[in-house]
């Protein structure tokens, strides 16, 4: 019985381990096609790739199979952020100014609780900052200049 009990808590712990992957890869391709990623300036060959894990990817670091961190500034990036963005919940790092982002930031962006860098500087972001920022509490650097962000900072943040 107790070998049952045990057997059956690997298969639920792989199950779970396979959902976040699948988790971060599909919002990892949603990034890369909201944001006109075949036209990127350099990457674009290795994003969206299925031979590729995607911590292969161009600009991609991951601790295990966990993406922490992608740098995508200056690339070419156009579009607005996907909601699906706040799956990447692993995150400590992204920056990814000086594209042409925009639109209003997504309110999933308070979902990334490890974020302690974003940088979105000299994109065309507009509308009011979410008030769901407020749970990025583990931020330690936030570069929102040279947009069209409208309001004031959310008291939650």
């Amino acid at each position: 019985m107790r070998c049952l009990l045990v057997l059956l808590l690997v298969i639920l712990a792989s199950c779970r381990a396979q959902s976040s992957v699948e988790v971060q890869r599909a919002a990892l391709v949603d990034f890369f096609t909201a944001l006109d990623g075949p036209n990127w300036k350099r990457g674009a060959d290795t994003w969206n790739r299925t031979d590729l894990h995607y911590c292969s990817w161009y600009q991609i670091q991951c601790d295990g199979e966990n993406v922490r961190y992608f740098d995508l500034q200056n690339n070419g990036l156009k579009g607005q952020l996907p909601e699906s963005i706040g799956d990447l919940i692993f995150l400590d790092g992204l920056p990814i100014g000086h594209n042409q982002l925009n639109g209003p930031l997504p309110q999933s962006l308070g979902r990334l609780t490890r974020l302690k860098m974003l940088n979105l500087y000299g994109s065309q972001l507009t509308g009011p900052l979410p008030d769901s920022i407020g749970g990025m509490i583990s931020m330690e650097e936030l570069t929102l200049g040279n947009n069209q962000l409208t309001g004031t900072i959310p008291d939650s943040f």
